[in-house]
């Protein structure tokens, strides 16, 4: 048990999915870079949140966010995205986005291996799977090839089963009921796997997680009021 990891855990505060979370994104970060504690790790779970703000306020879903890893420029297209995630061996994707994405998840598959973070690992497939079931499910809806769609195969794993969740999803009234209902799996899925009072870096990745879970649904509450 890395003694770092006991005392940011401990000076945490505790995280209600019915409530507004009393630290940020940032704050979380910045607590565990301070304490010497695994800020890669850190740093490439909330990287995929600012990537989903990104994307919600280029397509004008949102007026503004505010963003851990990435930088107003970044978002706003003045400045590069890190290499890591324009770079590819692979052919581009028909949609910009799913380059994007596929990129992101190999730079944190490849965290988790750094970091030796098997949370991190399982997540990475979890998500992946989740995401390729949906797609797939679009592509029966719509008409159109799933395979053009499909994100980072060789990260999905096919233990999971998504076929009662993809039907809770395709059955939700509109598109942010559909949303709660994936993010409730989610966070399901890190609840189990959150490794509870280990005080590992996997604990602290489950925390990290969690909070930037529940920050969405208060961010969906707020554009639901407005």
């Amino acid at each position: 048990m890395a003694i770092q990891n006991y005392y940011i855990l401990t000076s945490l505060p505790v995280l209600e999915e019915g409530g507004i979370p009393a630290i940020t994104p940032s704050e979380l970060r910045d607590k565990v870079e301070m304490c010497d504690g695994p800020v890669k790790l850190i740093e490439a779970i909330i990287l995929g949140d600012d990537l989903i703000k990104m994307q919600a306020v280029l397509s004008e879903e949102i007026e503004d966010a505010d963003f851990t890893i990435l930088t107003s420029a970044q978002v706003k297209g003045e400045e590069p995205m890190p290499d890591f995630l324009l770079t590819s061996d692979e052919p581009a994707r028909k949609a910009p986005v799913d380059s994007l994405w596929e990129n992101y998840f190999k730079h944190t598959a490849k965290t988790a291996v750094n970091c030796g973070s098997n949370f991190l690992k399982k997540w990475v497939n979890f998500e992946v799977s989740l995401r390729n079931a949906l797609v797939i499910e679009r592509a029966k809806k719509l008409g159109f090839e799933a395979f053009d769609f499909l994100a980072s195969q060789e990260l999905s794993d096919d233990e999971y089963d998504f076929d009662s969740l993809v039907n809770d999803w395709s059955a939700a009234s509109n598109p942010l009921s559909g949303l709660e209902v994936l993010d409730r799996a989610r966070m399901q899925w890190v609840i189990e796997n959150d490794r509870w009072f280990s005080f590992s870096d996997d604990e602290l990745a489950a925390y990290t997680w969690k909070l930037l879970l529940i920050n969405r649904r208060c961010r969906l509450t707020q554009a639901e009021s407005n």
